[in-house]
C-alpha cells in the first residue's frame, strides 16, 4: 500500500511540473531546410560603395520577375533582416526562375555588426552572425544558420579605378575584339587577389567569371581591368562609339566601375 502511494506521490509532482512550464516561457527552435540563398554583396554609385546582401530562393516559380520583400532595421550595430513573402510580377511572363532581391545595408563604418536574419510566420525560423566591415575585405559568420544558406560569405572590395563587365552575345565577333583592343588601350592589367569581388570571382588563372545577379543567359566575353588615370571620359567615349551603329553592327555591353554603371 506504501509503495502504490509513493509512486502516485511521484506522478503528482512530475505532471505539475510539466504543467508549470508555459509555452510562452520555452525557447521555439525551428530547423528547416535551406530555402533561400545568400551572398554577401556590393554596388557601387557616383558618391559611396553600398554594403548588402543579394538573396536568392531555391524554388523555381512560374515566371521570371519574383521578388523577395523584406524589412531592415539598423540600430547601431545590430541589423536586422526579416524575410516577407514572394512578390510576383504583373503580367508574369518568360521561363520558371528563382526568386531574388538586393538588399543594401547602407555605407557602413569599420568595425563589427551583429547580424540577425529570420523568415516564415511570426520569423520563427531565425539565423545569428556576425557581419564584420574592413577596408579591403569583409566578411559573415553565422553561428546559427537555418533556413539559409550563406554562399559567399568573404567579400573582397573592389580597388579604386578597376573596369568590369560583359560584352552580350549576338553582336560581330568582329566588332567584339576590336572594342577589347580599344579597352587594352586605356585601360591596365588589374593585378588582382583571386577572390570574390561581388560582381564576379576572379581566379587563381587570371580570369573572371560574373556573379549570378549581373550574368546573362549569353555572353561573349567577361573584361576586368584598371582604368588608366584621367581616362574616364575616353572610357564613356569608347562605349558610346560601339554601343551605338558604329560599323554597322552595335555592341550589347554593359560596364561598370567604383563609380557605378557606366
Amino acid at each position: 500500500m506504501r509503495t502504490n502511494f509513493y509512486f502516485a506521490f511521484l506522478l503528482l509532482i512530475s505532471l505539475s511540473a510539466c504543467r508549470g512550464i508555459a509555452p510562452e516561457d520555452q525557447d521555439v527552435i525551428v530547423n528547416t531546410a535551406p530555402e533561400f540563398s545568400i551572398d554577401l554583396y556590393q554596388t557601387f554609385t557616383p558618391d559611396s560603395n553600398v554594403l548588402g546582401l543579394w538573396v536568392e530562393s531555391f524554388k523555381l516559380y512560374p515566371c521570371e520577375g519574383h521578388s523577395i520583400q523584406y524589412t531592415l532595421t539598423r540600430k547601431g550595430a545590430d541589423i536586422q533582416l526579416t524575410l516577407l513573402e514572394i512578390s510576383a510580377p504583373t503580367p508574369c511572363a518568360g521561363a520558371p526562375a528563382v526568386a531574388k532581391t538586393w538588399i543594401p545595408f547602407g555605407k557602413l563604418s569599420e568595425g563589427q555588426y551583429n547580424l540577425n536574419i529570420r523568415f516564415g510566420q511570426n520569423g520563427l525560423i531565425e539565423s545569428n552572425g556576425v557581419l564584420q566591415v574592413n577596408a579591403d575585405r569583409c566578411e559573415i559568420d553565422m553561428e546559427i544558420q537555418r533556413g539559409i544558406r550563406l554562399q559567399e560569405r568573404f567579400l573582397q572590395r573592389i580597388p579604386e579605378g578597376l573596369v568590369w563587365g560583359y560584352i552580350g552575345a549576338g553582336g560581330s565577333e568582329t566588332q567584339a575584339q576590336a572594342f577589347n583592343v580599344a579597352l587594352k588601350n586605356i585601360t591596365e592589367e588589374p593585378s588582382l587577389t583571386p577572390a570574390y569581388y561581388g560582381y564576379f570571382i576572379w581566379g587563381a588563372s587570371g580570369i573572371a567569371s560574373l556573379h549570378r545577379s549581373i550574368d546573362p543567359a549569353g555572353t561573349e566575353s567577361v573584361f576586368v581591368r584598371r582604368l588608366q588615370s584621367g581616362k574616364a571620359a575616353q572610357l564613356r567615349e569608347l562605349l558610346e562609339n560601339f554601343r551605338s551603329n558604329s560599323g554597322g553592327s552595335p555592341l550589347l555591353i554593359r560596364c561598370w566601375t567604383d563609380k557605378g554603371e557606366y
